[in-house]
C-alpha cells in the first residue's frame, strides 16, 4: 500500500514541526508526494534519495544520516505500515534541529499515515483483532460504558468498572512478537493495542504493572503513565503527552529512564496552556538554537532554572566552573535581553522554553486522537 498524495499533504499542512526544517513525503518509488519547501527541494530529495536508497534498504536502523556542505543534515527513514515499506521521510536543517526532533517527527508521521488503517470486515475478526476494536472502542467512550463494552469487557476479563492506569509506550523500531513489553500483558493481567508498530498502549490495574515496564524499558523506549482513572480518554491523553514531555522536557536522560509518570510532569501543563505573551522570547530562542553550542547554552539555563537559580549546585551538575556558567547566563541574558539573575524574568524565560520545547503538543495529540478515532471506521 502506498500513501496518498491527499495523505502527504494534509499532513505537513499540520503545524506540528520547527519551521527551520524541511520535510518531504516521498512514495515507494522515490517521487515527492508533499514537500513544506520549494521545488529545488523536490528534485533535491529525489536526487538524493535515488543514491541513497541501496543504503537506505540495508541498514538494519531504518534510517540514514549525511551532512551537506553547509553542515545541515538530511535525515531519510523509511515509512511503514505494519510491517510494509509505504514510503520514504526526508527531515532536512540545522544539526541541532534534526538530532533533537527527528525521533518524535518520525512516530507522528507513522501515526498520521497509519490512521486510515481499518480490519477488513468481510472476515471474522481474530482475537487480537477483536481485542484491538475494543481496546480503542473503550478509550474513545470517553467514560461512557455501553452494553457491547460490558461485554467485551467480559470477555477480556478486563474490569473496567475500576480505576485503571494506562501507559503509552513509544519505540523506534517496531515491535515485535516476543518482545517483552508486548508480552507483558501476560504477567500483569492487562490488555494491550499497537496503535501502530511503534506505539504500543497497554491498560492495567496494578501499580505492580509499572515496576515491570521499567524493568522491560529499552534505551529505544519513551514511556508515559497516566494517573488511575476510569475515564481510559483521560488516561489515554495522560499517557501520551506524558511519552513526549519525557522526550522533549528531559532530553539529556539516561538510557533506560525515559519513562514517567502523568503526575510527574502534571505541574509543567499550566505552563505550555499559559497565555502569557513570551512570543519575542521564543522567536529569540528559536533563531538561536541552530548549532550545537547554542543548544548548550540553552540547556544550562534549563539546569539553572531547575536548580532554583543556584550558581553552585547548577555548576556541580553540569561538571563546570561557577565562572564558566555565570558567563554563560550573561551571554543568554545578553541574547534574550534579560537578567536571567531576577527571578521574574528568569521565570519567563523558563516559561518561554518550556513552549518551545512543547509547541508541538497539540498537534501531536490532535494526530493521536485521529488515529484513534478513524480506525473504528
Amino acid at each position: 500500500m502506498n500513501i496518498s498524495k491527499k495523505a502527504a499533504q494534509e499532513l505537513l499542512s499540520q503545524n506540528f514541526y520547527n519551521q527551520d526544517l524541511r520535510l518531504s513525503i516521498l512514495d515507494t518509488n522515490g517521487v515527492v508526494l508533499a514537500t513544506n519547501t520549494d521545488q529545488s527541494a523536490i528534485a533535491d530529495a529525489e536526487q538524493r534519495l535515488v543514491h541513497l536508497r541501496h543504503q537506505l534498504e540495508s541498514n538494519p536502523a531504518h534510517s540514514i544520516e549525511i551532512t551537506d556542505d553547509q553542515g545541515d543534515i538530511f535525515h531519510f527513514s523509511k515509512l511503514y505500515q505494519e510491517t510494509s515499506v509505504i514510503g520514504y521521510f526526508l527531515i532536512h536543517g540545522p544539526k541541532p534541529l534534526v538530532r533533537s526532533q527527528s525521533k518524535l517527527i518520525l512516530t507522528i508521521v507513522t501515526m498520521f499515515l497509519n490512521s486510515n488503517f481499518k480490519f477488513h470486515s468481510s472476515v471474522p475478526l481474530t482475537d487480537r483483532e477483536r481485542l484491538d476494536t475494543f481496546l480503542r472502542e473503550l478509550i474513545s467512550a470517553d467514560g461512557k460504558i455501553n452494553p457491547y463494552l460490558t461485554s467485551e469487557a467480559k470477555y477480556f476479563k478486563l474490569n473496567i468498572n475500576h480505576p485503571l492506569y494506562m501507559a503509552a509506550i513509544y519505540s523506534d523500531t517496531p515491535f515485535t512478537d516476543d518482545d517483552p513489553l508486548y508480552n507483558l500483558r501476560n504477567r500483569i493481567n492487562g490488555r494491550n493495542t499497537l496503535l501502530t508498530p511503534k506505539i504500543l498502549l497497554i491498560i492495567f490495574e496494578s501499580k505492580t504493572a509499572i515496576e515491570y515496564i521499567k524493568q522491560w524499558c529499552q534505551p529505544t523506549t519513551r514511556v508515559g503513565i497516566s494517573t488511575k482513572t476510569k475515564n481510559l480518554n483521560t488516561a489515554y491523553h495522560e499517557a501520551i503527552k506524558t511519552a513526549l514531555l519525557t522526550e522533549w522536557l528531559k532530553p539529556e536522560k539516561a538510557p533506560c529512564q525515559n519513562i514517567a509518570q502523568f503526575d510527574e510532569l502534571k505541574s509543567f501543563m499550566p505552563i505550555v496552556d499559559a497565555k502569557i505573551n513570551v512570543q519575542n522570547i521564543i522567536d529569540t530562542i528559536a533563531h538561536f538554537d541552530t548549532t550545537v553550542e547554542n543548544h548548550e547554552l540553552l540547556e544550562t539555563f534549563w539546569t539553572f532554572f531547575q536548580n532554583n537559580g543556584r550558581i553552585k549546585a547548577t555548576a556541580d551538575e553540569l561538571h563546570i566552573h561557577r565562572n564558566t556558567l555565570s558567563f554563560r547566563l550573561d551571554t543568554l541574558s545578553e541574547i534574550c535581553d534579560l537578567d536571567l539573575h531576577s527571578y521574574e524574568q528568569r521565570t519567563l524565560m523558563y516559561i518561554a522554553m518550556v513552549k518551545y520545547k512543547t509547541y508541538a503538543l497539540q498537534s501531536s495529540i490532535d494526530i493521536a486522537d485521529d488515529l484513534l478515532t478513524h480506525t473504528l471506521k
